[in-house]
């Protein structure tokens, strides 16, 4: 075991004489950070794997990080950040890929994993995370949700976001908030594709059929469709889709197709006709409101 340390530790000392070099931290501190590193790899590397060995030595590195960044605008020092940020960020992915393979189903060691790389921009890595994620932990709806978000809002995919959400759907084809958040997606997706091709009117591109009917929301209307194949009785299900389609501007088609659905469907319900009766007030009100944010539509919890 000795051995493994100290070659881990040797691996430390680039970014170590760095930080002295450019006077970020006294030789005194160098040392005892040298002794601390060798104190966790020591405990981390016993034949027993004790989660909290490595979440103490993820929280000291982290804590490293937090330091150098008020050490650099102190002295307004910011460069050899590959050198020294990058090496302590790749060595706490590291431990935490190690942790998420000796405990695969804790997920609080996966979430926690998926904030420290959205912190660092590691969106490729992210991904990656995510795949490994969902082939241990597939039975929690919230998980497929979360990395559907992260492709749209962060890695700009549509494409990876709604295959993640199919995926999701074969193995939970009734699970309301995987076809809610699916219908939320897609209308987001347009709500963006509505503000790009205002921004281009000005050159009076014209839109061809399928283009158009992509900005009023097509897919998110196959999706609400599919949702009713699969759960067809529900008419509080129903209404979380009227509820989501509300949210945005150019929508009212999809709105009014819910309430006739609805109608159609469950003409002998009181409810049907208590929320047919309250539409256009909540209409109204939501208009008065300004609702219409960006911000509420997706930032939300996936579970």
């Amino acid at each position: 075991m000795a051995e493994y340390v100290h070659r881990n530790l040797e691996e430390t000392l680039p970014e170590l004489e760095q930080l002295e070099r450019v006077g970020l931290f006294s030789r005194d501190e160098i040392k005892s950070i040298i002794k601390r590193r060798t104190a966790h790899e020591y405990r981390m590397n016993r034949l027993k794997n004790d989660k909290e060995d490595f979440l103490k030595y993820i929280e000291y590195e982290k804590d490293l990080l937090n330091l150098i960044k008020k050490r650099r605008k102190k002295i307004k020092y910011y460069f050899k950040e590959t050198d020294i940020e990058h090496a302590i960020v790749v060595r706490i992915q590291r431990l935490y890929r190690r942790l998420c393979t000796l405990f695969p189903h804790d997920l609080t060691i996966w979430l926690s994993h998926i904030r420290f790389l959205h912190e660092w921009n590691r969106m490729s890595r992210l991904s990656q995370l995510f795949t490994k994620l969902l082939k241990v932990n597939s039975r929690i709806p919230g998980l497929w949700i979360l990395a559907a978000k992260t492709q749209l809002e962060y890695n700009n995919n549509p494409d990876d976001a709604r295959r993640l959400l199919l995926r999701a759907l074969r193995h939970h084809p009734n699970s309301q908030k995987l076809w809610t958040e699916y219908f939320r997606m897609e209308l987001l997706h347009a709500y963006k594709l509505n503000k790009r091709m205002a921004i281009l009117q000005q050159s009076q591109m014209s839109l061809e059929e399928d283009e158009a009917s992509l900005l009023k929301g097509k897919l998110a209307k196959l999706v609400y469709k599919s949702a009713l194949k699969a759960i067809p009785d529900n008419i509080q299900f129903r209404l979380q889709f009227a509820k989501i389609s509300e949210e945005f501007d150019f929508t009212r088609d999809i709105t009014d197709e819910i309430y006739d659905d609805l109608l159609a469907d469950h003409p002998d319900k009181e409810l049907t006709w208590n929320v047919l009766a309250r539409r256009p007030l909540t209409f109204l009100d939501k208009k008065a409101n300004g609702e219409l944010s960006l911000h509420k539509i997706w930032n939300h919890p996936p579970w």
